[in-house]
């Protein structure tokens, strides 16, 4: 039977201040983490977002259009006078560091140091087993997996820019061609430290095939190279994102959300987690909103 994390059985987080750190509104100069602040967080946190929870390891969600990129944020905000330092920061998803912003009265944190608190306790009981489990391997993670998990996370942004910009001629300032660049040099950086493997941490166990066509870009030499490695998981990626379009951005009534979602069943290379995530929308929002 599945060990599951219980109040009594998990080594208490350093505890984290839950109330506004500042009473005054006066904005500070702000000061940011360095790459390697970043990346000590983010492995202490076990790549997990202490707002929601959410998974923030792409290398176990390689092909969903909706990834979240993970982010150093703050505990006392910068422009508050909050110091960039390791222990005055938290990793969360972007979407959550965005809503945050300033106010350091929203910090009530679900997680800490990649293990839940007692406000998650509280709201939601007993972990489930499969967070347990993943908590549990990503325990191992080291700060040099930041930059690996940076890097897939430039490149996720650069074939979401040429699904974009095909689907609905979205034009962002910063293209693919700015990405990939920027993933490169991640996947440098990540190379010139040295550790055991994720497979030999036992991070990666029983990689798919798709994960095996991500972790063979972990010894790419050029940007040539790299683009090359890419063009088969441009193609994966694509064909989930045209998926994942029609029924979340494109599809406004139940009927075309059904018809989206058969569509979706019946598609070719399809990623199991983008298929979980639309199934779940369709039957939540049918049971919220059945007359939709």
């Amino acid at each position: 039977m599945s060990q599951r994390f219980t109040p009594s059985t998990l080594p208490q987080p350093a505890r984290r201040s839950i109330m506004p750190c500042c009473s005054h509104s006066v904005d500070m100069p702000r000061t940011d983490f360095t790459p390697s602040q970043r990346a000590a967080i983010f492995s202490r946190d076990r790549a997990t977002c202490c707002f929601s929870g959410a998974n923030l390891w792409l290398l176990d969600t390689p092909l969903r259009p909706g990834f979240q990129i993970d982010w150093a944020d703050h505990v006392k905000p910068s422009a508050r006078g909050g110091h960039s330092d390791i222990e005055n920061g938290v990793c969360s998803s972007h979407t959550f560091n965005a809503k945050k912003r300033h106010n350091s009265a929203d910090n009530c944190y679900l997680f800490s140091s990649g293990l839940p608190t007692s406000i998650y306790f509280d709201i939601f009981g007993l972990l489930p087993p499969f967070q347990t489990a993943r908590l549990r391997r990503l325990e191992n993670l080291r700060p040099a997996d930041w930059f690996f998990n940076r890097a897939l996370g430039s490149i996720l942004i650069g074939f979401d820019y040429r699904c974009r910009l095909e689907r609905y001629g979205e034009t962002p300032t910063r293209d693919d061609a700015f990405w990939f660049a920027a993933a490169f040099r991640k996947l440098r950086d990540f190379q010139s430290i040295s550790c055991p493997s994720l497979e030999e941490r036992k991070i990666v166990v029983n990689p798919t095939d798709i994960q095996r066509h991500w972790l063979a870009l972990r010894d790419v030499e050029s940007i040539g190279q790299l683009q090359a490695r890419l063009r088969p998981l441009y193609a994966s990626y694509r064909a989930n994102f045209r998926v994942w379009a029609r029924y979340f951005f494109d599809a406004e009534t139940r009927t075309a959300r059904k018809a989206a979602l058969m569509s979706a069943e019946k598609a070719k290379g399809l990623s199991g987690d983008t298929l979980s995530c639309i199934r779940a929308d369709f039957e939540f929002s049918s049971s919220e909103n059945p007359l939709a």
